[in-house]
């Protein structure tokens, strides 16, 4: 390759697409490890998705527990689309921000952000010309916003459990400060 590009002779391609896969597999599968982060992210989807839950119980009671009636309740509709929306840029944006090392799933979480804005924009668009299609978008972008935001939250050293059997006060190969000359032991 061209020096005046900055990159090296030996440069191939696949393996910055390697190395965001891996980073990525990063992400996904060492928080499964944490029982505290596992946790916390089940609460805080839980917690967070609370308008949703309140929109699904009001629905039930006053349609009847009729399932076609949920799918066309414009509150459960509402408070789906706004819960992907929020959750999924929030966690693009973290991602943005935080990221100082790996540029590239700093490029894709800029992609995944205008696919959230492209399916909330769709969903809202779609819902009073077609009451109830949009659902397919709300579904994916729910999903990709929880996978977002687990992969955005990944590495919080608040979620990671201090090793029980690690010496308290430091490496237990260096000398001890001071000395115990005029004692008597």
């Amino acid at each position: 390759m061209s020096e005046e590009f900055g990159r090296d002779e030996d440069y191939t391609e696949p393996r910055e697409w390697v190395q965001l896969g891996r980073t990525l597999w990063k992400r996904v599968s060492h928080p499964f490890g944490k029982p505290t982060y596992v946790f916390y992210f089940l609460l805080s989807m839980i917690i967070g998705a609370v308008g949703i839950w309140i929109a699904l119980i009001e629905s039930v009671v006053m349609l009847s527990n009729d399932v076609v009636s949920l799918q066309a309740s414009s509150n459960v509709f509402q408070s789906i689309l706004t819960f992907f929306a929020a959750v999924g840029s929030i966690s693009c944006v973290q991602v943005l921000i935080m990221e100082d090392e790996d540029k590239h799933l700093r490029g894709l979480f800029i992609l995944v952000l205008f696919l959230f804005l492209i399916l909330a924009g769709a969903a809202a668009f779609a819902e009073p010309i077609a009451p109830g299609l949009p659902y397919p978008a709300l579904t994916i972008g729910t999903i990709l916003a929880i996978v977002t935001w687990w992969i955005a939250n990944w590495d919080d050293k608040k979620f990671s459990q201090a090793n029980a059997q690690a010496p308290l006060g430091g490496n237990l190969s260096d000398d001890a400060a001071g000395d115990t000359e005029g004692f008597t032991v």
